[in-house]
């Protein structure tokens, strides 16, 4: 059975993510994955789990594959 794990960024990070997402339109803030991986990187331990990339797509509201695209190339 697996457990979902309920991940969310500091208030601190969670600033840093809202002042990149305000370099893009609201229509292109896909363009913002990477950054923000990056963050959720230093954030949850140095690696990207599966629920982190899961984090990262609801903030950006798309879907997973498309983060998972990106971290894996």
């Amino acid at each position: 059975m697996s457990e979902t794990i309920n991940l969310q960024f500091s208030p601190e990070r969670l600033k840093e993510v809202e002042t990149l997402l305000s370099h893009y339109p609201e229509d292109q803030q896909k363009a913002a994955i990477l950054p923000i991986l990056h963050l959720a990187q230093h954030e949850f331990g140095g690696w990207l789990s599966p629920d982190t990339m899961d984090y990262v797509a609801s903030l950006l509201h798309i879907k997973s594959i498309e983060v998972y695209e990106v971290a894996s190339f």
